[in-house]
């Protein structure tokens, strides 16, 4: 009886340190598998922003940054699956990863690679200032641009505005051409115009079909 007694005493520490134990390791190998998770996410886009030093083409850009986080969340669920002493831990880190990708693909499909919305006045083409002289070129297409004189006697070299871009309309931005138009008082001949494709000049698809025609 006093064997048994005996017994009982010292084992029942051993048992709740070997439960307590197990909590804790219960605890870090769920917060390991939420960290691996978040990891994954964050390495993601790292791997997206850096991969664009590299790559040009978008496909291969996403391809890139979603194997960087896949690999990144699998290890981490790997390891906490083991932790907690799961059968097929591999085959537990390949969905936990397939499915941190697949909703991260998911919500940058439905917020980053949405469409601008766009108004009717947006589409409506843009009105032509007074003064917007047409530079045909030999493909047979045309670029517009704008002159405002110097005041007084002209400088012998102009200055020559560079939009930004793509897309960015400068003959007809009055914002622009009020602005920079101020150097004219300077005795500067200032010149604005629109890059092929874009504003008042020649669209893309008329440039190139003028090109092979001629």
């Amino acid at each position: 009886m006093n064997d048994n007694a005996n017994t009982l005493a010292h084992s029942t520490p051993l048992r709740k340190g070997s439960a307590f134990r197990r909590i804790i390791r219960a605890v870090v190998s769920w917060l390991m598998m939420a960290l691996s998770v978040i990891v994954g996410v964050v390495g993601t886009i790292a791997a997206f922003f850096g991969a664009a030093f590299l790559l040009e083409s978008s496909t291969a850009l996403f391809v890139a940054a979603f194997s960087v986080g896949f690999l990144l969340t699998y290890g981490g669920a790997w390891i906490a699956a083991r932790m907690l002493r799961w059968a097929r831990p591999g085959r537990i880190a390949l969905g936990v990863g397939a499915a941190t990708m697949l909703l991260l693909a998911v919500v940058t499909a439905v917020t980053i690679l949405q469409p601008l919305g766009s108004t009717a006045a947006a589409r409506q083409p843009p009105p032509i200032p007074f003064g917007v002289v047409y530079w045909r070129l030999r493909t047979g297409s045309h670029i517009a641009y704008l002159k405002i004189p110097a005041q007084g006697r002209a400088r012998a070299t102009p200055i020559i505005m560079v939009g930004g871009g793509p897309g960015e309309e400068d003959v007809a931005d009055t914002s622009q051409t009020q602005f920079f138009g101020q150097l004219a008082r300077e005795g500067y001949d200032v010149y604005f115009y629109d890059q092929i494709g874009s504003g008042l000049s020649a669209r893309l698809v008329q440039a190139i079909t003028n090109t092979f025609r001629v």
